[in-house]
């Protein structure tokens, strides 16, 4: 008899979502922008997801609708094969220890009057973690963990540096010891030498507590550094998503490849790729998403240089490549197996 397969640690079935807008100039607030459309991705314990786009492409919806401080408009949210919909008071309770988050500002995770050991305490306390002499020694330790000496329990946030503030924000997030680290844009304001050390440390994490990272940026290059996989966001949909060494060596989405042509080359006597030929049409995409373009047809269409008028009039499909089952593109330029 076989062994049924285990089901992977998160799975994000047809995800759709959307903001109230102010429906006109009376600002009826009827009208609705979506954000998020159709998402579909699983991601495996111990595994780093990296989720690419730039601003506006629902990235961050997404990390708030996993950690429940958004409801879903539709589709499904599944840990261990059991959907959030689904689950009484204690499991969403359950749910929200075992996927947190880090966000991009240390400001969001701690408060200014609050000291260093409050805010470590505080998860622990929340979830009911440990007795008070456990608890102490564990938020020592966990901020230990991210190079920081005990000493930093009775300081302010404001007497840190910003990496060590955001490393202090990871430890928070560790301590009620997840399954899954939600890190939305959780380097982008820091300067290289602190990203390099952070993203090394989240490097370690994984490896040493087999914890699954989802990790969130607009920067190709900063992901590429950790992640397994690569899904590419556009206007609230998945339209690429491969393994890292694939999705930069065959890009298929012409999307894709304008981001990837944003990524610096560190050997500038090197020359540039093929498929990096536009920095300045790369760099000038992150102004243009405000508007959710609702009509038929691909939705990367008005900007895309080898658009066909199929792609004004029909939405592709996400599909596999051809010879890659795990390299999927919704494009219609990618023929279909």
């Amino acid at each position: 008899m076989s062994v049924p397969s285990r089901p992977p640690l998160l799975e994000v079935k047809g995800l759709r979502a959307s903001y109230r807008g102010r429906g006109g100039p009376l600002g009826d607030g009827k009208s609705a922008i979506l954000a998020l459309e159709d998402v579909k991705f699983c991601v495996e314990r111990g595994q780093v997801l990296g989720l690419a786009g730039e601003s506006g492409s629902g990235k961050s919806t997404l990390a708030r609708l996993l950690c429940q401080l958004k409801t879903p408009d539709g589709g499904d949210i599944l840990l261990d094969g059991k959907p959030l919909g689904t689950m009484s008071k204690a499991e969403k309770h359950e749910y929200r220890r075992r996927v947190q988050m880090v966000f991009q500002d240390p400001s969001t995770t701690l408060s200014p009057r609050r000291s260093i050991r409050q805010t470590l305490l505080e998860p622990l306390s929340h979830f009911g973690i440990g007795s008070p002499p456990e608890r102490e020694r564990m938020a020592i330790e966990a901020l230990e963990s991210v190079d920081l000496e005990a000493s930093a329990m009775h300081r302010l946030p404001h007497q840190f540096s910003s990496g060590q503030r955001q490393r202090i924000s990871i430890a928070r997030a560790l301590l009620p010891r997840p399954d899954l680290l939600i890190a939305d844009e959780a380097v982008s304001s820091l300067d290289v030498s602190v990203q390099a050390r952070i993203l090394g440390f989240l490097n370690r994490l994984r490896q040493e507590r087999d914890i699954a990272i989802l990790f969130i940026s607009h920067d190709l290059a900063v992901i590429r550094q950790l992640a397994d996989n690569i899904g590419v966001m556009l206007r609230g949909r998945l339209v690429e998503y491969a393994s890292a060494d694939a999705l930069f060596s065959h890009p298929a989405h012409p999307y894709t490849r304008q981001l990837l042509a944003a990524v610096p080359d560190p050997d500038p006597g090197s020359g540039s790729s093929p498929h990096l030929a536009n920095n300045e049409t790369a760099l000038g995409l992150a102004a243009i998403t405000a508007h959710r373009d609702e009509s038929a047809g691909c939705r990367f269409a008005d900007r895309c240089p080898e658009a066909m008028r199929e792609c004004h009039r029909i939405r592709p499909a996400l599909r596999s490549r051809p010879g890659s089952a795990a390299h999927v593109v919704e494009c219609h330029l990618d023929p279909p197996e």
